[in-house]
């Protein structure tokens, strides 16, 4: 681990992001002052992540600074402007909420989100949309904006949460059987 330690300061953030999640998976431990370390060096070098790997980042290191957490909303806004869909939807799921989940998560990071959020809502899945809504309840309880983003992603293919629990089947079933009918009933056979 002192090596490691020692190797910290000539790190990119992809190695520092593969570092973390490997120590994550073989159930490595790090000692406070390493983790620290990990902290300060990512803070560093926060201009070089992805919002993907920023959230891999997040979600696998094992200690998150109040301080680090200020720095990932500060850079917020520019990890999201080029963000796709799918990376909106790992960066709520596995990593801001995830890294601040001892703690209350800040509302400034709620307010960063919100718009890249909504903005994607009619493009994540019906799996991302409850995946992020079960996270947001979650952190934020229902704040304002959860409501707000809940609503959206509501209207969005009349999606419901609901729905989740039904499988595909089920729910092609009961659309067949709803367009049936109303071609049934607009047939002039029928009047």
């Amino acid at each position: 681990m002192s090596l490691f330690h020692h190797t910290l300061d000539g790190m990119v953030a992809a190695h520092l992001t593969m570092c973390v999640t490997a120590f994550r998976r073989v159930h490595v431990r790090l000692t406070p002052s390493v983790a620290s370390a990990v902290n300060r060096r990512a803070m560093q070098v926060m201009a070089e992540f992805s919002a993907t790997g920023l959230a891999m980042f997040l979600r696998d290191v094992e200690i998150v600074s109040e301080s680090l957490v200020s720095r990932v909303a500060m850079h917020l806004p520019r990890l999201l402007e080029s963000a796709t869909a799918e990376d909106v939807a790992v960066l709520v799921k596995e990593g801001l909420l995830t890294a601040a989940s001892s703690r209350p998560c800040p509302l400034a990071i709620l307010d960063v989100l919100r718009p890249y959020i909504i903005q994607f809502a009619g493009s994540f899945t019906d799996a991302q949309r409850l995946d992020i809504l079960n996270c947001l309840t979650h952190h934020y309880g229902r704040e304002e904006s959860v409501e707000e983003i809940s609503g959206i992603f509501s209207s969005v293919r009349h999606w419901s949460p609901v729905s989740m629990s039904q499988s595909t089947f089920e729910r092609t079933v009961a659309v067949d059987e709803d367009d049936v009918t109303d071609a049934v009933a607009r047939s002039p056979l029928m009047a």
